[in-house]
């Protein structure tokens, strides 16, 4: 099965994003805190990160870097998936190494599990 976590502050949209997938046959754990994020993510080792850019202690760009620059994450994909449409920071978070941009108020469901589906093939 396909391990899904998805970081977002916001318990309430990561449990509906959350919802969507493990009905789509995804294992999913959210997780609401950045620095426990870091750690669960080196720990579970998931197929998929799914990460807001606005976050409270950690900004998600930062995040990001810290996630793909660090050796136990190796095999992690992670894609942003965020209100946030600055096109400065959708590229910023690609040239870092995010393999998509998903922008939650441009995006349904059924468009989320195609982008998903593509990015991790």
């Amino acid at each position: 099965m396909i391990k899904v976590i998805i970081v977002d502050n916001n318990q309430g949209v990561c449990d509906m994003y959350a919802d969507t997938l493990k009905c789509a046959g995804y294992d999913v754990e959210c997780l609401n805190d950045e620095e426990i994020a870091v750690k669960r993510i080196c720990k579970e080792q998931p197929d998929l990160v799914l990460l807001d850019v606005l976050m409270p202690k950690i900004n998600g760009l930062h995040l990001l870097d810290l996630i793909l620059h660090d050796p136990c994450h190796k095999k992690t994909v992670v894609a942003m998936l965020t209100e946030l449409t600055d096109e400065g920071v959708r590229d910023k978070a690609l040239a870092i190494g995010a393999k998509d941009y998903i922008v939650k108020s441009e995006t349904n469901m059924a468009d989320l599990l195609k982008r998903i589906d593509k990015v991790l093939s």
